[in-house]
């Protein structure tokens, strides 16, 4: 069974002059979906 880890909106302040989403913001929504990976797998702190 597949689930949704995250799902967001990009802004156009947050892409590169070549329309590509800038690396800083792509690592903060991969960090958002490990914790949403860890959390369905029964992983808290």
């Amino acid at each position: 069974m597949a689930f949704v880890s995250y799902r967001g909106v990009v802004d156009p302040a947050d892409c590169d002059f070549l329309g590509h989403m800038n690396v800083s913001r792509y690592f903060a929504a991969c960090s958002d979906a490990v914790f949403a990976i860890q959390a369905e797998m029964g992983l808290t702190a």
